[in-house]
């Protein structure tokens, strides 16, 4: 059903989400498959960690279950991936059915980027990656995030919604002034 997706527009909803808040944001449809991502290309930090097929299949088993949980749950799941950093994840619904699951992250979740560091580096040492090579994109990935946090002070609530006619992201800031990005299903 999230096939009948205006894929176009949906990108730029995707696209405008990820330049107010710099967290990725992907769409996969009810069997895990994904649908639209924005950036298309997931982040850096993460592709090293899938160069070792051990990594590879645990970020795939890791949004698998992720999913599974959230539709239990039925609402927002928010969870540390097992490479340590934190993402959420929604279940889609149309009626009471599944059409989908729509995953933010990765966010860095720590009291300071040492504390971070040092629980990345544990949980990915098992991985045969290059531990440097890592470091230095754990290092740009969390300045990226902080210029993001920094840049959007204001931002404190977010919502995506679907319905049969669409999806939105509504943001609203403390400063009192909001803004809504619509992506319309095609007919």
């Amino acid at each position: 059903m999230i096939s009948t997706f205006d894929i176009t527009k949906l990108n730029a909803l995707l696209k405008d989400f990820y330049n107010l808040t710099q967290i990725r944001i992907t769409i996969f449809d009810e069997n895990f498959h994904e649908l639209a991502a924005y950036p298309e290309n997931i982040a850096p930090f993460c592709q090293i960690i899938r160069t070792d097929e051990a990594g590879r299949n645990e970020c795939q088993h890791c949004d698998e279950n992720a999913c599974k949980i959230a539709a239990k749950r039925h609402s927002l799941y928010t969870y540390q991936c097992h490479a340590g950093l934190t993402e959420s994840i929604r279940p889609l619904y149309m009626g009471n059915i599944i059409i989908g699951y729509l995953l933010f992250g990765h966010v860095f979740a720590y009291e300071s980027h040492e504390i971070g560091w040092k629980e990345i580096k544990k949980r990915c040492q098992i991985y045969k990656i290059n531990m440097s090579d890592l470091q230095n994109q754990y290092v740009r990935f969390t300045k990226s995030l902080f210029h993001a946090a920094t840049q959007n002070r204001e931002l404190y609530y977010l919502r995506f919604s679907y319905s049969g006619s669409g999806c939105s992201i509504f943001v609203s800031g403390t400063n009192g002034l909001s803004s809504q990005s619509e992506a319309p299903c095609s007919n």
